[in-house]
């Protein structure tokens, strides 16, 4: 790392720093940028791509701008090697629309690719970074990987994986187009009157159950349970025609313990993961459901043995794929297209 002075800027000093990622070297340039009004919006002209702008962010910035309570904390702008804002888009935009002037540090250097790797002011989500990287489906794809990955944690909350396990998770998954067939499936099915269900657990479930059971026998099913194929419907107590009508029951509201116990799940996906399995397992044995062994089941989802096993497949399938992707690595010399 070198220091250098940089006459014209206000701050004459400016640090040349070399850090090595990956087996690559970042040449980095680090000063500061004097904002004014005009600076910031100049800056956000630059910018090629970012994620939407996050109303909530802006408005806290804007208070705390109008109030005077804008600490000097050393937050970063960050620019790529052309000078182009890669990371700083809301505290800019507060500024750019406002009468103050501002000292911000200021990174510059990184490659437009690196924006993964940044801490941002207002943290990207895992569908944001999706978008970033062009994925198609992008918001229904991370919420596909989110799931699978709630499940290989037991996790029953709306929780999002962060840093080195977004990454690891998007190579494994977003980078591969595994899932895509899966994503388009959900989504057409939530355009259609006969399905219309929540697309996350069908993404996630009809990736997971064509792991561990077979490709063809899980879209038989699915095609049955949502449109109703093979004369599913006809029979009342097909478990896809079962399935069905238990969620449907839950999507009218009905006052029953088993509207309670979907409410108890993330908009009730976890509820809806352990009926499909249990239909599914019925499917796979050619047996009737004339009744669910779930509704005789305690409240809590993770004492439920449907729910040890999901979570069980989920684990062993995010570290099959993971273990993939880094072998992929090996052959072809650590290069990447994601």
């Amino acid at each position: 790392m070198t220091t250098t002075h940089n006459d014209k800027g206000l701050y004459p000093q400016k640090i040349y720093w070399n850090p090595t990622y990956e087996d690559r070297e970042l040449n980095l340039e680090i000063y500061f940028t004097r904002v004014t009004p005009d600076k910031a919006r100049q800056l956000m002209r630059t910018m090629d791509k970012n994620r939407p702008m996050r109303p909530t962010q802006l408005k806290k910035l804007r208070e705390s701008l109008v109030m005077g309570k804008w600490f000097p904390n050393g937050d970063v702008i960050r620019l790529d090697k052309f000078g182009k804002l890669i990371d700083g888009q809301h505290r800019l935009t507060t500024i750019g629309e406002g009468v103050q002037t501002f000292d911000l540090l200021t990174i510059r250097g990184f490659d437009s690719n690196d924006i993964d790797h940044l801490d941002q002011n207002s943290a990207r989500t895992f569908s944001d970074n999706q978008k970033l990287k062009g994925r198609p489906n992008a918001k229904q794809l991370s919420e596909g990987i989110n799931f699978l990955w709630r499940l290989s944690q037991n996790n029953l909350k709306a929780e999002s994986p962060a840093g080195f396990r977004q990454q690891d998770l998007d190579a494994a998954f977003g980078s591969t187009g595994v899932l895509d067939d899966d994503v388009v499936y959900s989504i057409q099915q939530t355009k259609d009157p006969k399905g219309n269900y929540h697309s996350k657990p069908i993404t996630g479930l009809r990736f997971l159950l064509s792991e561990h059971y077979g490709r063809k026998k899980t879209e038989v099913f699915f095609d049955r349970f949502i449109y109703g194929k093979d004369n599913a419907h006809l029979d009342k107590h097909n478990p896809a025609n079962m399935l069905a009508k238990k969620i449907m029951s839950y999507g009218n509201g009905k006052p029953t313990d088993i509207t309670e116990r979907f409410k108890k799940g993330v908009r009730g996906d976890n509820w809806v993961s352990l009926y499909l399995f249990e239909a599914f397992q019925a499917y796979l044995e050619d047996k009737p459901l004339k009744r669910w062994v779930l509704d005789k089941a305690p409240i809590l989802t993770v004492e439920h043995s449907y729910w040890r096993k999901l979570c069980s497949m989920a684990k062993a399938t995010i570290a099959k794929h993971e273990d993939k992707y880094i072998s992929s690595l090996y052959d072809t010399g650590g290069k990447t297209n994601g």
